[in-house]
């Protein structure tokens, strides 16, 4: 099968010599990470699949950033409001634009998001509003019971 594909979205396969003879559709995200670089600045990066599973592909941003958060597609997460309202709710996709975040009361929220009709959309926030909205990786066990790092204060 052969589909064109722009240069950001494949994989390249070479030869011993370094010639491409073939690549691969690199369309699935492994995971999402916010660094804070040793200045200060936030700075965002999404691993693939395909580098996740290379030995030795995953780079930090810079020797001495600082890693924010790891995040899962289905991670369940926590982010402050204004009015330090906190809102539970799932990752449900992540990519170069951030995180897409359904309510973790919600059903069929991706097809609900897809629906022109329906009113229901995803909270999608990249990573500088999600490190000032207090982001963090919450978990539920069996219980349904939530373990939250940073409780309100």
């Amino acid at each position: 099968m052969v589909e064109t594909l722009q240069k950001s979205a494949r994989v390249p396969v070479t030869d011993r010599d370094g010639k491409e003879f073939k690549a691969y559709k690199g369309d699935s995200n492994h995971c999402y990470e916010i660094w804070r670089m040793p200045d200060g600045k936030i700075e965002p990066q999404v691993i693939t699949t395909f580098e996740a599973h290379q030995s030795g592909a995953v780079k930090r941003p810079h020797p001495a950033a600082k890693r924010l958060l790891r995040v899962f597609k289905r991670d369940m997460v926590a982010i402050e409001e204004r009015d330090r309202k906190i809102i539970i709710g799932y990752v449900q996709s992540l990519g170069a634009n951030g995180l897409c975040i359904a309510p973790h009361n919600e059903a069929n929220a991706d097809a609900r998001n897809r629906d022109r009709t329906d009113t229901f959309r995803f909270r999608c926030m990249r990573a500088r509003p999600l490190v000032k909205a207090n982001v963090r990786r919450v978990h539920v066990d069996e219980m349904g019971r939530l373990r939250n790092p940073l409780r309100q204060r």
